[in-house]
Protein backbone atom coordinates (compact mmCIF):
# COMPACT_ATOMS: atom_id res chain seq x y z
CA UNK A 1 0.00 0.00 0.00
CA UNK A 2 2.96 2.26 0.65
CA UNK A 3 4.04 1.93 -2.99
CA UNK A 4 0.60 2.95 -4.24
CA UNK A 5 0.52 5.98 -1.94
CA UNK A 6 3.99 6.94 -3.21
CA UNK A 7 2.48 7.05 -6.70
CA UNK A 8 0.04 9.71 -5.48
CA UNK A 9 -3.07 7.79 -4.40
CA UNK A 10 -5.15 9.60 -1.78
CA UNK A 11 -6.99 6.43 -0.78
CA UNK A 12 -5.92 2.81 -1.10
CA UNK A 13 -7.98 -0.36 -0.87
CA UNK A 14 -6.06 -3.56 -0.27
CA UNK A 15 -7.99 -6.13 -2.29
CA UNK A 16 -6.40 -8.96 -0.28
CA UNK A 17 -7.68 -7.51 3.00
CA UNK A 18 -11.12 -6.73 1.54
CA UNK A 19 -11.74 -10.43 0.99
CA UNK A 20 -13.43 -10.57 -2.42
CA UNK A 21 -13.92 -8.38 -5.49
CA UNK A 22 -17.44 -7.32 -4.50
CA UNK A 23 -16.09 -6.05 -1.16
CA UNK A 24 -13.47 -4.00 -3.03
CA UNK A 25 -16.19 -2.37 -5.15
CA UNK A 26 -18.25 -1.60 -2.04
CA UNK A 27 -15.20 -0.12 -0.30
CA UNK A 28 -14.50 2.08 -3.34
CA UNK A 29 -18.04 3.38 -3.34
CA UNK A 30 -17.86 4.03 0.40
CA UNK A 31 -14.86 6.31 -0.14
CA UNK A 32 -16.69 8.56 -2.59
CA UNK A 33 -19.24 11.32 -1.84
CA UNK A 34 -22.76 9.89 -1.65
CA UNK A 35 -21.31 6.54 -2.76
CA UNK A 36 -21.14 7.76 -6.38
CA UNK A 37 -18.24 5.46 -7.24
CA UNK A 38 -14.83 6.03 -8.77
CA UNK A 39 -13.97 7.52 -12.15
CA UNK A 40 -11.51 4.83 -13.19
CA UNK A 41 -10.38 1.31 -12.34
CA UNK A 42 -7.37 -0.56 -13.72
CA UNK A 43 -7.97 -4.25 -13.13
CA UNK A 44 -5.02 -6.59 -13.58
CA UNK A 45 -6.48 -9.71 -11.95
CA UNK A 46 -9.12 -11.62 -13.88
CA UNK A 47 -12.58 -11.50 -15.39
CA UNK A 48 -14.37 -12.01 -12.06
CA UNK A 49 -12.50 -9.09 -10.54
CA UNK A 50 -13.15 -6.91 -13.60
CA UNK A 51 -16.86 -7.78 -13.42
CA UNK A 52 -17.04 -6.91 -9.72
CA UNK A 53 -15.17 -3.66 -10.36
CA UNK A 54 -17.98 -2.50 -12.62
CA UNK A 55 -19.83 -2.00 -9.35
CA UNK A 56 -17.18 0.48 -8.18
CA UNK A 57 -17.63 2.82 -11.13
CA UNK A 58 -19.38 6.16 -11.12
CA UNK A 59 -21.55 7.23 -14.05
CA UNK A 60 -19.34 7.39 -17.17
CA UNK A 61 -16.53 5.72 -15.23
CA UNK A 62 -13.82 3.80 -17.08
CA UNK A 63 -12.66 0.24 -16.53
CA UNK A 64 -9.38 -0.84 -18.12
CA UNK A 65 -8.59 -4.53 -17.76
CA UNK A 66 -5.61 -6.72 -18.49
CA UNK A 67 -6.24 -10.12 -16.91
CA UNK A 68 -9.75 -10.90 -18.11
CA UNK A 69 -12.87 -9.36 -19.61
CA UNK A 70 -15.74 -8.29 -17.39
CA UNK A 71 -19.11 -9.97 -17.86
CA UNK A 72 -21.18 -7.00 -18.99
CA UNK A 73 -24.38 -9.02 -18.69
CA UNK A 74 -23.91 -8.90 -14.91
CA UNK A 75 -24.70 -5.19 -14.99
CA UNK A 76 -28.12 -3.79 -15.89
CA UNK A 77 -28.07 -1.80 -19.12
CA UNK A 78 -28.47 1.96 -19.21
CA UNK A 79 -27.26 2.50 -15.65
CA UNK A 80 -23.72 3.81 -15.22
CA UNK A 81 -22.71 3.94 -18.91
CA UNK A 82 -19.20 2.57 -18.34
CA UNK A 83 -16.31 2.99 -20.72
CA UNK A 84 -14.61 -0.39 -21.15
CA UNK A 85 -10.99 -0.68 -22.31
CA UNK A 86 -9.15 -3.90 -23.03
CA UNK A 87 -5.38 -3.57 -22.65
CA UNK A 88 -3.94 -6.09 -25.08
CA UNK A 89 -0.76 -4.85 -26.70
CA UNK A 90 -0.07 -8.23 -28.26
CA UNK A 91 -3.28 -7.89 -30.29
CA UNK A 92 -1.42 -5.43 -32.52
CA UNK A 93 0.39 -8.49 -33.86
CA UNK A 94 -2.53 -10.91 -34.04
CA UNK A 95 -5.37 -8.62 -35.15
CA UNK A 96 -3.78 -5.31 -36.04
CA UNK A 97 -2.32 -3.86 -39.19
CA UNK A 98 1.23 -2.82 -40.04
CA UNK A 99 0.26 0.70 -38.96
CA UNK A 100 -0.91 -0.59 -35.55
CA UNK A 101 2.41 -2.37 -35.05
CA UNK A 102 4.32 0.75 -36.10
CA UNK A 103 2.30 2.82 -33.60
CA UNK A 104 3.10 0.30 -30.87
CA UNK A 105 6.80 0.45 -31.78
CA UNK A 106 6.70 4.26 -31.64
CA UNK A 107 5.06 4.16 -28.20
CA UNK A 108 7.67 1.70 -26.94
CA UNK A 109 10.51 3.87 -28.27
CA UNK A 110 9.07 6.95 -26.58
CA UNK A 111 8.56 5.07 -23.34
CA UNK A 112 12.13 3.73 -23.34
CA UNK A 113 13.43 7.25 -23.99
CA UNK A 114 11.51 8.46 -20.92
CA UNK A 115 12.99 5.64 -18.83
CA UNK A 116 16.52 6.39 -20.08
CA UNK A 117 16.05 10.08 -19.28
CA UNK A 118 14.90 9.22 -15.76
CA UNK A 119 11.45 10.72 -16.38
CA UNK A 120 9.59 7.42 -16.05
CA UNK A 121 10.16 4.93 -13.27
CA UNK A 122 9.86 1.42 -14.67
CA UNK A 123 9.32 0.09 -11.14
CA UNK A 124 11.83 -2.75 -11.40
CA UNK A 125 11.44 -4.91 -8.30
CA UNK A 126 14.11 -7.46 -9.15
CA UNK A 127 16.59 -8.35 -11.89
CA UNK A 128 17.11 -12.08 -12.39
CA UNK A 129 19.58 -14.07 -14.50
CA UNK A 130 18.24 -16.12 -17.41
CA UNK A 131 18.43 -19.40 -15.47
CA UNK A 132 16.11 -17.92 -12.80
CA UNK A 133 13.34 -17.04 -15.29
CA UNK A 134 11.21 -20.17 -14.56
CA UNK A 135 11.16 -19.30 -10.84
CA UNK A 136 10.38 -15.67 -11.69
CA UNK A 137 7.42 -16.76 -13.84
CA UNK A 138 6.17 -18.92 -10.97
CA UNK A 139 6.42 -15.89 -8.70
CA UNK A 140 4.40 -13.81 -11.17
CA UNK A 141 1.78 -16.56 -11.47
CA UNK A 142 1.20 -16.43 -7.71
CA UNK A 143 0.20 -12.77 -8.12
CA UNK A 144 0.69 -9.84 -5.83
CA UNK A 145 3.90 -8.75 -7.55
CA UNK A 146 4.71 -5.07 -6.98
CA UNK A 147 7.03 -3.95 -9.75
CA UNK A 148 8.59 -5.62 -12.74
CA UNK A 149 10.83 -8.66 -12.83
CA UNK A 150 13.57 -8.12 -15.42
CA UNK A 151 15.75 -10.81 -17.00
CA UNK A 152 19.44 -9.93 -17.29
CA UNK A 153 20.39 -11.89 -20.40
CA UNK A 154 23.79 -10.21 -20.77
CA UNK A 155 24.91 -11.31 -17.30
CA UNK A 156 23.69 -14.90 -17.59
CA UNK A 157 25.76 -18.01 -18.06
CA UNK A 158 23.97 -18.74 -21.35
CA UNK A 159 24.96 -15.36 -22.81
CA UNK A 160 28.53 -15.80 -21.58
CA UNK A 161 28.79 -19.21 -23.28
CA UNK A 162 27.75 -17.75 -26.67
Amino acid sequence: MRAVRALGADEVIDYRAAGDPDAVAAAARALTPQGRGVDAVLDTLDGASATANLGALAFNGALAFIGGRPDLSAMPGFTISPSIHEVSLGAAYSAGTARDRADLATMLTEMLELVAAGRLDARVAETVPLDAVPAAYAQLARGHQAGKLVCDVAGSAVAAAS
